[in-house]
C-alpha cells in the first residue's frame, strides 16, 4: 500500500504518475481505478477524477516497480536495462540509482523512445 497526498492539483492519473516520477504506466493506473484499488480522502474512486493539493490518495497495490528495471544483463561493469517509452531516461536514471548507486549514463534515449539503455557500474566502464 501507498499513501501520500497530491502536491497540486489535477487528474488523478496524472498526480499518480508524478508522485513516482513517470514509473507508474498509465494502463496499470487505469487498471488500479478499474479495480477500485485507489481511495481519495478514504474513498474508493472508479474513475479518473480530479483531485485537490493536499487530498490524500491512498493506493492498494505494489507499484513500485511497475515499469522499472527489465534487466538484460549486468556484470560488474555494465548494467543492460530495457526502458519503455513515456518515462524520461532521467527519471528512468533515478530509478536504477536507488538500487544500483554506482550506476551512470552511458546514453540517453528519448521519452517516447523504448528500448535498451546502457549504464556504467564503475569507472572504468564510465570512461
Amino acid at each position: 500500500m501507498t499513501v501520500f497526498k497530491a502536491q497540486k492539483d489535477g487528474k488523478l492519473s496524472e498526480i499518480i504518475s508524478e508522485n513516482f516520477n513517470g514509473a507508474v504506466s498509465y494502463s496499470l493506473i487505469m487498471k488500479l481505478l478499474r479495480k477500485k484499488d485507489v481511495k481519495i480522502n478514504g474513498k474508493r474512486t472508479g474513475k479518473d477524477e480530479n483531485v485537490s493539493r493536499g487530498d490524500e490518495i491512498c493506493i492498494y497495490a505494489d507499484v513500485s516497480d511497475d515499469r522499472a528495471k527489465k534487466i538484460l544483463y549486468e556484470d560488474e561493469d555494465i548494467l543492460v536495462v530495457y526502458k519503455p517509452k513515456g518515462i524520461t531516461s532521467e527519471d528512468f536514471y533515478e530509478l536504477i540509482k536507488k538500487e544500483r548507486e554506482t550506476a551512470r549514463f552511458i546514453h540517453r534515449l528519448d521519452r517516447n523512445t523504448d528500448g535498451i539503455m546502457i549504464f556504467a557500474l564503475t569507472e572504468t566502464a564510465n570512461a
